[in-house]
């Protein structure tokens, strides 16, 4: 197993913030998560709440994944790691991944994305004001540190921004 961090857009201020809030208002039988009242809010655990979204979100990733490239990733949930101060980082998914599915899933998305996964490694590696790349491109692409299979979750990831709303009902909403 292969231990990396996929970077989903986390819940601060963000699209899965909103399908947080939708799920947790229809929860307690409400169109807004404004009209909540204060005592149901305090109720939820919203540790165990982001942590089944989570898995959710990885179900949906997976899906995504067999859909465009014709293979399986079975992600592993770990933790969400969120940072201190969001002004610096934004949440991660810490996953494991099984090798050969990780090997596999790299030589489809390098075949099919060549141009569009080049340009999304060379935009990474990039060194720009205020950003210093850890990688060079040269050791993305040997895959160094496992960290073309990152490069290739994420450039996946950013194509699924988060998840549908139909499938909020998949998810349990866990109350203290």
């Amino acid at each position: 197993m292969i231990n990396i961090n996929i970077e989903f857009g986390g819940f601060y201020d963000s699209a899965h913030e909103d399908r947080l809030d939708t799920l947790l208002a229809n929860y307690f039988g409400e169109d807004d998560y404004v009209n909540v009242d204060e005592i149901d809010w305090s109720s939820v655990n919203f540790s165990k709440t982001k942590e089944n979204y989570c898995k959710q979100y990885l179900i949906e990733l997976s899906e995504k994944i067999l859909d465009d490239y014709g293979t399986t990733v079975d992600f592993k949930f770990v933790e969400l790691i969120s940072p201190k101060y969001y002004n610096y980082s934004t949440d991660k998914l810490d996953v494991e991944v099984d090798s050969k599915q990780m090997y596999k899933l790299i030589d489809k998305v390098v075949d099919n994305s060549n141009k569009e996964l080049l340009n999304y490694i060379i935009e990474g590696t990039t060194n720009r004001d205020g950003y210093i790349s850890y990688y060079t491109k040269d050791q993305v692409l040997d895959n160094v540190d496992n960290v073309l299979f990152r490069y290739c979750i994420n450039y996946i990831a950013t194509s699924l921004p988060c998840i549908d709303y139909e499938n909020l009902d998949n998810i349990e909403v866990v109350i203290h």
